[in-house]
């Protein structure tokens, strides 16, 4: 059964993009890594990786062209909230939809990750359906932002503070 992020057909139409949306998975135990990766590609969403700690997820935001991270907010490295407060400092990855995945069911606590920027809180276990729906949902809305704000609407091409930002962070 292909879930619908748009509406209540049951089924899922990403070829209105042109590639699927890219997720990163940032989680310590490797077999809700697993089931989370294969939900995703279930759902014909493109994983950029499975990451079990903060320094790795740093390295492939940053490689990589992702459009939503999605994070389990306790690991033993560095808790999420670090990690978000770290990734909201990168200038190519401020804007990167980062969805928490947790089973912290404090609200305080969940209030306290909003205010850091992330976009979402997710209490383990979640359905299936609500996961994948508010992945797609945030990813597709980035994507889209993005595209306004990097990209000169006359030519297309990356707009001047944009086309440094790149530069600088290649060199």
């Amino acid at each position: 059964v292909m879930i619908d992020a748009t509406s209540a057909s049951g089924t899922c139409d990403l070829r209105a993009d042109e590639t699927s949306p890219r997720v990163l998975i940032v989680e310590d135990e490797l077999l809700v890594a697993w089931h989370l990766e294969s939900l995703m590609r279930d759902q014909h969403l493109e994983m950029c990786g499975l990451v079990p700690d903060g320094q790795g997820a740093i390295e492939q935001a940053a490689d990589l062209d992702v459009d939503l991270i999605l994070m389990d907010m306790y690991m033993p490295d560095c808790n999420g909230m670090e990690l978000a407060r770290i990734i909201r400092q990168q200038r190519l990855m401020d804007g990167i939809p980062i969805l928490f995945l947790s089973v912290e069911k404090r609200q305080s606590i969940q209030l306290d990750t909003l205010t850091l920027g992330i976009d979402g809180f997710l209490t383990k276990p979640v359905a299936p359906e609500e996961l994948v729906v508010t992945v797609i949902n945030r990813a597709r809305r980035y994507r889209k932002l993005r595209s306004y704000i990097i990209n000169d609407s006359l030519t297309g091409l990356l707009n001047h503070s944009h086309l440094y930002a790149q530069l600088e962070y290649e060199v």
